[in-house]
């Protein structure tokens, strides 16, 4: 009898289609070496590189719409 459960595997497939509808990827380049600096910065602070980047630019748009 086949099991009408799905596998961890067709629900993680099934999450990472859901999420990957929801965000956009840009690429950022960095000087040689500015990356490793970002993120140690950011896990310094708790935060993935991903989650810092986003704040930071959050931030400055922020600064500069005022």
């Amino acid at each position: 009898q086949v099991s009408k459960q799905m596998s961890s595997y067709e629900r993680n497939k099934k999450y990472a289609a859901a999420y990957r509808a929801k965000i956009e990827r840009i690429d950022v380049f960095v000087p040689q070496g500015q990356k490793q600096i970002i993120k140690n910065h950011a896990a310094e602070r708790g935060e993935s590189m991903n989650e810092f980047i986003n704040r930071a630019i959050n931030a400055a748009m922020q600064r500069e719409e005022n």
